[in-house]
C-alpha cells in the first residue's frame, strides 16, 4: 500500500474513531456541566493555563522530528524519551513549587492543590509519547485511532463518575489523568517498544535544529492562545472566565477533534511525499475538503440552534454562553482549515518559518484580547479575536504556507465553496424554522425537530449540488472498504 493509499485510509479510520471520540465526548460534557457551575470550568481554565505550557516544554518538539526525520536510530528514540522523561519529572517539581505564587498571582488560593493534581500528567504523557510518534511514523492509524477511543471513553466515564461522586471541580482534573493512564497503557501495548539506550547527545542534536524551532513556535502560540483565559481570569473573573473557556472550547472542538485527528495522519504522510508537489496538493485538498465537509455544517448548525440547545443541553446557568457561541462558532468553522496549514510548515521541514509567522501574528492577536477586556466581558474578547484571527490575519496565515506548495487561492477557494454555500444556507433554513415552530415545543422536543431537519437540509443540498467533497469521501469510503 503506497503512501496516498496509506494516507487516505488513515484519514478513514482517523474519521471512525473520531465519531466515537465525539459522541463520548458529547455526552460526558452533557452530563459533566449539568453537574457543574460556569465557575468551575474558569477555576479549571487557570489551573490549566501552566500545565498544558509545561506540557509543551516537556515534549520540546522531539516526537514531531522523529516522524518527520527520513531516518531514525534507537540512539534517536531512547534519548528523546529519557529526556522527554527528566524534563516531564523537573516540569511537574517546578509547577508544584510555583503553585502557591500562581494561586496568589489570581487571588484564587482553592487552585493550589488542583495545580499540584494536575502536574502529575507531565510525567504520564512522557511515557507514551515516543510510542505515538512511532505509530504515527509507521502509518499505523487504525491502531492510533483505536487508543485515542479508547483514552476519550476512559476519560468520559471517569468525569461522569467523578462528578456525581460530588467531588467538585477536581473530577475535571482527575479524568484527564485517568484518560492518559489509559493511552499509555494502550499505547505501550500497540508499539511494544521500550528504551534499550541512556540519552545519546549525539542522537538528540540530529533533532535539534528541527525540534528548537517547533518548540519556539509552539510556545509562542500557546502563549497567544492563552492569554485571553489569563486576562480574562485576572481581570474580569471566573465566571466569565468559565462561560467564555466553554464557549471557546466548543469551538475548537472541530479544530481539535477533526482536524487535529485528521492532523496526525496528514503530517506523517506528507513527510513521507518528500517533494512531490503534485501529490502533496492533491492529498492537502482532499484532506482540508473532507474536514470542512463535517466542520462547517456542525458549526454553522450550532449557531442556528444556540437559544435551545444550550439551555437544554448544559443547564439554565449556561444562557448567556449562546451570543459568545454565536460569534466563535463561525470561526471555528474558519479555524478547522487555518490550523491545517501547520502540516505543511512541519512536512516540508519549515519550523523556522513557523516560528517566524507567531512572532510576527501574536502581537496583533494579544493586542485583541487587550482591546476584548477593555470593554469589559468575554462577549467583546470573543468578537475581538474572531475579527482579527478570521479576518486580518486569516489571509497571510494561508498564502505563506500555500506558497511553499504551491498551492492558490482559487484552488482552496474551490475546493471549499460547495460545503460552504451548503452549510450557510442550512442554517438560514434551521434559524428560519426556529422562529416559526411553536413555543409549547421546548426542550429536546424542538432540537429533535430542528437537528434531523438541518441534517437532512445539509445533506440534500450536498447531493442536488453534487459537492465533489462528498463524493471524494464516498469513494474514499468504497476503496477501504474494497481494500
Amino acid at each position: 500500500m503506497d503512501v496516498r493509499t496509506k494516507a487516505l485510509s488513515g484519514v478513514v479510520w482517523s474519521s471512525f474513531s473520531q465519531v466515537g471520540k465525539q459522541t463520548i465526548a458529547l455526552l460526558a460534557t452533557v452530563a459533566i456541566s449539568r453537574a457543574l457551575r460556569p465557575e468551575d470550568f474558569g477555576l479549571l481554565a487557570l489551573v490549566m493555563v501552566g500545565i498544558r505550557f509545561a506540557g509543551i516544554l516537556g515534549e520540546f518538539g522531539f516526537s514531531s522530528a522523529l516522524i518527520q526525520r527520513k531516518e531514525i536510530s534507537e540512539d534517536h528514540q531512547s534519548s528523546v524519551f529519557w529526556a522527554n522523561m527528566l524534563i516531564g519529572c523537573s516540569l511537574m517539581g517546578l509547577m508544584a513549587l510555583l503553585s502557591g505564587s500562581i494561586a496568589g498571582f489570581f487571588n484564587q488560593p482553592e487552585i493550589k492543590p488542583l495545580i499540584v493534581l494536575a502536574a502529575t500528567n507531565l510525567v504520564i504523557t512522557p511515557l507514551y509519547s515516543v510510542h505515538r510518534a512511532l505509530l504515527r511514523r509507521n502509518l499505523r492509524f487504525k491502531a492510533v485511532g483505536l487508543i485515542d477511543l479508547f483514552g476519550v471513553f476512559v476519560t468520559g466515564v471517569s468525569g461522569v463518575a467523578f462528578v456525581y461522586s460530588g467531588m467538585g471541580v477536581s473530577s475535571l482534573i482527575l479524568m484527564e489523568l485517568c484518560g492518559n493512564f489509559a493511552v499509555l497503557v494502550a499505547s505501550v501495548g500497540a508499539c511494544r517498544w521500550w528504551p534499550k539506550k541512556w540519552i545519546s547527545w549525539a542522537g538528540l542534536s540530529d533533532l535539534l535544529s528541527y525540534s528548537l524551532n517547533l518548540l519556539g513556535s509552539n510556545t509562542v502560540n500557546y502563549w497567544v492562545r492563552n492569554l485571553d483565559n489569563l486576562l480574562i481570569g485576572k481581570y474580569i473573573g471566573d465566571y466569565q472566565l468559565g462561560l467564555y473557556s466553554r464557549s471557546y472550547g466548543l469551538m475548537l472542538m472541530p479544530v481539535i477533534q477533526i482536524s487535529g485527528v485528521i492532523g496526525n495522519v496528514m503530517f506523517p504522510s506528507l513527510s513521507r511525499l518528500g517533494n512531490d508537489l503534485e501529490k502533496i496538493r492533491s492529498v492537502y485538498l482532499r484532506a482540508t475538503g473532507a474536514i470542512f465537509l463535517v466542520t462547517a455544517p456542525i458549526m454553522l448548525g450550532f449557531v442556528a440552534v444556540a437559544d435551545t440547545a444550550v439551555p437544554t443541553l448544559l443547564g439554565d446557568q449556561w444562557k448567556e454562553m449562546v451570543p459568545i457561541i454565536r460569534v466563535l462558532c463561525p470561526l471555528g468553522a474558519v479555524q478547522s482549515i487555518l490550523s491545517t496549514v501547520g502540516w505543511i510548515y512541519l512536512s516540508q521541514n519549515r519550523t523556522d518559518l513557523l516560528l517566524k509567522w507567531n512572532l510576527f501574528s501574536s502581537p496583533i492577536t494579544m493586542l485583541s484580547f487587550v482591546v476584548g477586556i477593555y470593554f469589559g466581558d468575554a462577549l467583546s474578547v470573543a468578537i475581538a479575536y474572531a475579527v482579527t484571527y478570521g479576518i486580518i490575519l486569516g489571509v497571510p496565515m494561508f498564502t505563506i504556507p500555500a506558497r511553499l506548495i504551491q498551492l492558490g487561492w482559487s484552488d482552496m477557494i474551490t475546493n471549499l465553496r460547495g460545503v460552504a454555500g451548503c452549510s450557510l444556507l442550512m442554517m438560514v433554513l434551521v434559524l428560519s424554522l426556529e422562529r416559526v415552530l411553536p413555543n409549547q415545543i421546548m426542550g429536546f422536543y424542538r432540537l429533535a425537530v430542528l437537528i434531523p431537519t438541518g441534517c437532512a437540509c445539509y445533506i440534500g443540498a450536498l447531493w442536488l449540488f453534487r459537492i465533489e467533497a462528498m463524493h471524494n469521501v464516498l469513494r474514499l469510503l468504497k476503496d477501504t472498504y474494497r481494500a
